[in-house]
């Protein structure tokens, strides 16, 4: 039988321990505390005693001892001895120690489980990443799924339709790390525990997740302070030709030593050309920002009668905008702002002063011939607002690479920072003990031994030296998935296709 026990049951009444700003709000002391608990008459939890024995107590006293125990999951009170039993188990952790006693109440707690909180709860990330799921009640779990950003249109969404009776769901214990998959996706997930309440669904921000496609390499001095900022493709797949390739390509092996890029793979933008103070920059960061563009209409000929034309629509960027020959006007609206990626330069030292100008690029025009660059001077709001820096070091020692040739390149090493993107790692060169690097070096992640080469050298002798690596946050479709394994079919000499 269930029943709830008040004080007034029994005596002597005890003094009620003090209340304390320390405990949390979830077990917060009142004079209501038995409300927390179900009692079970006549049933006790013997053999579990970590919270200690209280003698002469209350059903409220011994209440509040457990409230202010973080560890407490149930109390036994015994009505002839008014001894107060506090466990830091209960009878659904341990049945067999539940067990019948004619003096004594058994108490659990009742009501809501807390809420799990998920660590982090999105945001926007160019590899796989794990999150921790947590619930501050001690016994209980974590029912949770994770939803496909493509579906959660198509999903249902409520507590009962994800948790609910015969629903699949995945589980975890307080603390758990999950790994998430290589797609954007948010996270469902309620806290339960028997005997006690399901918690409120908590759902988190979305997961973006995606490899970039590009990666911008931020100037600094090559033996003499540069502006020279490098964008490299990272999604190129090579060339199709009779061999058996193994790896995902990264350079062209026709240049020397297999290590030159192809055509196009890496586009320079000398800032210095703009303004020769534009140089030793050391650090960066790409965001978001409004841009204008317009929403012009013209003719091209029909497809089934060149005589005759039809109307096509495109959306240019206002600032390069130039009507087209067979320009007829305008759509509805004529213009419209999008979001646009922003590479933004922090401003170091550029071999004279410490300089105080801020760079941005407009992403999208940076291999364009004339890219959109702007400025601000930080310097002019306070002089102190110069020579920032951020960057981190590493050293990558000689390895065989996975390219042709596979020599050990002893160059690799005295790198300046690095990205990840997909289940690759790219180091960015600075200085390798002997000469300024411009080897742009590549890792696999998964597998910690493909190692492949991008010497920037073979296209400017000058592209050497950055202070730090910048990804793309722009999720674009790749030429290459660059989370998937790169395979080949075996035993042709056909030209080879990519097959992941």
């Amino acid at each position: 039988m269930v029943s709830t026990v008040s004080m007034t049951d029994f005596s002597p009444p005890l003094e009620i321990f003090p209340t304390t700003d320390t405990i949390e709000a979830r077990r917060r002391l009142s004079t209501d505390a038995l409300n927390s608990f179900r009692a079970i008459d006549k049933k006790g939890l013997r053999g579990f005693l970590e919270g200690g024995v209280f003698s002469l107590s209350t059903p409220l006293a011994c209440a509040e001892h457990c409230i202010a125990d973080p560890l407490c999951l149930s109390f036994d009170f015994e009505t002839v001895s008014f001894d107060c039993y506090i466990s830091h188990s209960d009878r659904y952790a341990h049945p067999e120690a539940y067990l019948d006693f004619p003096t004594g109440v058994y108490y659990e707690w009742q009501g809501v489980v807390d809420a799990p909180e998920i660590e982090p709860s999105g945001g926007l990330f160019n590899t796989q990443i794990v999150v921790r799921l947590l619930t501050a009640k001690l016994g209980a779990e974590i029912h949770y799924h994770v939803i496909s950003s493509t579906k959660l249109v198509t999903t249902n969404l409520t507590a009962t339709g994800l948790f609910g009776t015969g629903q699949n769901f995945s589980v975890a214990a307080s603390g758990d790390i999950i790994t998430l998959p290589k797609y954007s996706c948010k996270i469902y997930a309620i806290a339960a525990k028997e005997g006690m309440n399901d918690s409120t669904l908590v759902v988190s921000n979305e997961y973006q997740i995606f490899p970039s496609k590009y990666v911008y390499l931020v100037p600094n001095f090559n033996g003499e302070y540069h502006g020279r900022v490098a964008r490299i493709e990272l999604d190129l797949k090579g060339k199709k030709r009779p061999r058996p390739a193994r790896f995902l390509e990264f350079s062209d092996y026709e240049t020397p030593n297999g290590i030159g890029p192809y055509d196009g793979q890496v586009n320079v933008i000398d800032m210095s050309t703009l303004d020769l103070v534009f140089k030793g920059f050391y650090g960066g960061f790409t965001a978001f920002s409004k841009a204008t563009f317009v929403n012009e209409t013209y003719l091209v000929p029909a497809a089934d009668d060149p005589k005759y034309s039809t109307t096509e629509w495109r959306v240019a960027l206002k600032a390069q905008y130039t009507p087209s020959t067979t320009h007829s006007g305008f759509g509805s609206p004529a213009e419209l702002e999008r979001d646009v990626e922003y590479l933004y330069l922090v401003p170091f030292y550029n071999g004279t002063i410490y300089a105080s100008k801020v760079l941005r690029v407009l992403a999208l025009t940076f291999a364009s011939t004339t890219p959109i660059v702007e400025t601000l001077d930080v310097g002019s709001l306070d002089k102190s607002l110069k020579g920032f820096g951020s960057s981190f070091s590493d050293d990558l020692t000689a390895a065989l690479r996975s390219q042709v040739p596979d020599f050990a390149d002893t160059d690799l090493r005295g790198f300046n920072g690095g990205v990840v993107s997909g289940k690759y790692g790219f180091f960015v060169p600075y200085f390798n003990g002997a000469t300024f690097s411009g080897k742009v070096c590549r890792i696999n992640l998964d597998k910690f031994d493909e190692v492949q080469t991008l010497d920037l050298t073979q296209l400017d002798s000058k592209l050497r030296g950055f202070a730090d690596g910048i990804l793309s946050r722009v999720e674009e479709t790749l030429e290459a998935n660059l989370f998937d394994e790169f395979q080949i079919r075996l035993g042709t000499t056909d030209p080879y296709d990519y097959h992941y």
